[in-house]
Order: structure tokens, then C-alpha cells, then sequence
């Protein structure tokens, strides 16, 4: 019981981790983009 809990309670976090980077994908990385040329210049 205890393996199956922690099994769910990491998908849990695995699907909160993906859906809130599919999120951030959108302005944010084209800030961390923009930065990074300024950067190399």
C-alpha cells in the first residue's frame, strides 16, 4: 500500500512539474532566450 501511495504521490508531482513547465514554456522562455543572447554579445 505504502509503494503504491508514493508511486501516485510522485506522478502527482511529475504531472504538476510537467503541466506547469508546459506553462512557463510560453513568455517566460522567450525572456530566458532574449537573456541568453544579450548575454553572448
Amino acid at each position: 500500500m505504502a509503494d503504491t501511495q508514493s508511486n501516485q504521490t510522485r506522478l502527482k508531482f511529475t504531472f504538476l512539474i510537467a503541466s506547469g513547465t508546459q506553462r512557463l514554456a510560453g513568455m517566460p522562455s522567450l525572456i530566458l532566450v532574449s537573456r541568453q543572447e544579450a548575454y553572448h554579445e
